[in-house]
């Protein structure tokens, strides 16, 4: 329940937040991991300093399953 909590309020804060215009796009493609291996891929993006803060984690295996 804490976390449906914590995922609305920032929906609600976000959208308070003025769009800012995309400047670049840079295509990326995941490459999978030699056979056996686990990848661990992340990812974090923030607005202001220290305001707004996002991350991601996610471990994939090489056919890019992850259970």
């Amino acid at each position: 329940m804490r976390t449906i909590r914590s995922a609305t309020e920032f929906f609600v804060s976000a959208r308070k937040l003025k769009k800012l215009p995309v400047l670049d796009c840079i295509p990326i493609f995941w490459k999978p991991p030699v056979m056996r291996a686990f990848k661990l891929n992340t990812d974090g993006s923030f607005i202001g300093n220290p305001d707004l803060l996002g991350a991601g984690t996610v471990i994939l295996d090489h056919m890019g399953s992850w259970s």
